[in-house]
């Protein structure tokens, strides 16, 4: 058979076995964004947890820190989708994914709108309202008008509420 017809995960077990943990963890994230893609948020979840242990497995390093934003952020989609932004579960990935966010440089737009609106949501403005500051001050010093852009409509929101 053709090689793209191997399911990721099944490449990402032999890596693991091999000891290859970064190749493993991008097999295991490619396998859970096709899960995702087909709504399978179970099989995404289990994916995405063995993508973090394939990362943890790994040297700390910047890049290992944006790539856990990546999946913790990933895995907070699937958990609240199968368990409610009310799971304890789906609080301790957001909370994980907090203290990231406070160490990795730049943030996808997409992430950081996400987080907040978690907080948001669950009536935690104090904590919504401190990250639309800091993606404020991040858009002024990258001079970044689409972060700036974000960082205004979160920080007014917040206020609003």
């Amino acid at each position: 058979g053709n090689v793209d017809e191997v399911p990721s995960e099944l490449i990402a077990h032999h890596y693991m076995l091999g000891e290859q943990f970064a190749p493993a963890c991008e097999a295991w994230f490619e396998a859970a964004q096709r899960a995702m893609g087909r709504y399978a948020h179970v099989e995404a979840v289990s994916h995405l947890r063995h993508a973090l242990e394939a990362l943890q497995a790994q040297p700390p390093s910047a890049q290992r820190d944006t790539r856990e934003v990546e999946l913790q952020s990933a895995l907070a989609m699937s958990l609240g989708t199968i368990q409610g932004l009310s799971s304890p579960e789906v609080e301790a990935t957001q909370e994980r994914l907090l203290a990231l966010v406070g160490q990795v440089a730049d943030v996808p737009h997409e992430i950081f709108f996400g987080l907040w609106n978690f907080y948001a949501s669950k009536g935690r403005l104090q904590q919504a309202r401190d990250l639309a500051r800091q993606r404020l001050a991040h858009a002024d010093a990258q001079h970044d008008r689409d972060a700036r852009l974000l960082a205004s409509y979160t920080s007014a929101a917040s206020d609003l509420f």
